[in-house]
């Protein structure tokens, strides 16, 4: 059983993760903005399939692996600021044509969609948040 402090912190803390902005949903607007409201539709697909796959890797024992190789983590992360400050550059640099009259933009829906798996694959507060939902299930599963 659960004991209901330990709820208490974790809904208080998923809750606070979710009305927060982070860089995702930053993409995700600045994605429809610029193509769309498909174009968005499709950046914020990339990024909930880039979430299935941090939710799959945290079951799999991707905090064991952080508790054993925290320098691992700190490389994941690292790389994941220089890709986000690699994008704002990019933006900022772009000379980015006007959307067209039917919503559609010059980079498209698949490129979209990829960029934004990759944004939610290297930005380390995802990482973080999923692998230390389990990190606790890992402690107790190594035990076995």
């Amino acid at each position: 059983m659960v004991d209901t402090s330990l709820y208490a912190a974790f809904l208080i803390a998923a809750f606070a993760l979710c009305i927060t902005p982070g860089p995702d949903m930053m993409f995700i607007v600045a994605m429809g903005g610029r193509g769309g409201p498909l174009t968005g539709v499709t950046a914020a697909f990339g990024v909930a399939c880039a979430m299935f796959v941090h939710s799959v890797a945290a079951a799999l024992g991707l905090s064991a692996l952080f508790l054993t190789l925290p320098a691992l983590y700190h490389v994941l992360r690292w790389a994941g600021a220089a890709y986000l400050l690699y994008l704002a550059v990019k933006a900022f640099r772009s000379g980015a044509a006007p959307v067209a009259a039917d919503g559609t933009a010059d980079a498209g829906r698949r490129r979209a969609f990829w960029r934004g798996a990759v944004t939610n694959l290297r930005n380390s507060d995802t990482c973080a948040s999923s692998s230390s939902c389990s990190a606790s299930r890992s402690r107790s599963w190594a035990s076995w």
